[in-house]
């Protein structure tokens, strides 16, 4: 989905280009910690601090979760998870895959 008109966007890319690298990453730093604030804000209360890093990885890195922290008890994170098991999508809040078509 992209609802910026070209005016827009061009406008932006004008902005960012005129930043130094250390302002563009800053803005990155800034953008990443908000979406793992979101994702954090969207797990269960209550779950062990491994199993938080987990998911955040799952949500970020898909089967990279699987990889990196072993599959717990069956349960896989990654793209090639058994029905019924959640996956990257279905950890994904309902009313952002609502507002993003997905």
């Amino acid at each position: 989905m992209n609802d910026t008109t070209p005016e827009v966007a061009r406008l932006v890319r004008e902005l960012c280009a005129r930043k130094t690298g250390a302002e563009r990453l800053r803005m990155g730093a800034s953008m990443f910690e908000t979406a793992r604030a979101m994702v954090m804000a969207s797990l269960p209360p209550g779950l062990p601090e491994w199993e938080m890093r987990r998911r955040l990885c799952a949500r970020f890195y898909g089967e990279l979760a699987d990889r990196v922290y072993g599959s717990q008890e069956g349960k896989s994170f990654g793209r090639g998870a058994k029905k019924g098991v959640r996956n990257r999508f279905e950890m994904t809040p309902p009313l952002f895959r609502h507002r993003n078509g997905i």
